[in-house]
């Protein structure tokens, strides 16, 4: 497996050439549509160098695997963990996440009141993706055993503190 400094992800033009991800949403004529378009903009917008391979995995993988119904929160749920990795970790980088990026991502989710789990799925679907295409080759940094405890009455006590 090749390693990320291969194919860093560092800028938008290097990800667009290398993935042929598209520059952005195609403006469309039906005001729903627009609209769609205009939120996803919104949503991912601040995603930073992540954007280009978020939006080909969008449009390429995730209607093959999930239902039309899951869609726009597969989208927040991507699109929430790499806002959180770009605003708040200051990572521009595949090789800077770590399981530890993971556990303070939920654990910020956690204390804003969310109490599903379904985003850890997504996030772990995505890098299980990234990593077969050589982008990212550390293993997928969602751990099972730590992201996905069984839920109970109190979930947020299953995670380790800093």
């Amino acid at each position: 497996m090749s390693s990320n400094t291969d194919c860093p992800i560092t800028t938008h033009a290097s990800v667009e050439s290398t993935l042929g991800a598209p520059n952005q949403f195609p403006q469309l004529s039906d005001p729903s549509q627009a609209n769609a378009v205009r939120r996803a903009n919104i949503v991912l917008g601040p995603t930073g160098p992540f954007r280009p391979i978020i939006e080909r995995y969008l449009s390429t993988v995730v209607p093959s695997y999930y239902k039309p119904t899951t869609l726009v929160q597969v989208r927040s749920s991507i699109a929430k963990f790499f806002r959180f990795v770009v605003r708040e970790e200051h990572i521009n980088e595949f090789d800077q996440i770590r399981p530890s990026t993971i556990t303070r991502f939920i654990e910020v989710e956690r204390a804003r009141g969310l109490a599903g789990i379904n985003f850890i799925g997504h996030i772990s679907s995505f890098f299980v993706w990234v990593i077969s295409l050589e982008l990212y080759d550390r293993g997928n940094p969602v751990i099972s055993r730590l992201h996905r405890p069984k839920m109970s009455s109190q979930p947020s006590s299953s995670y380790p503190s800093r």
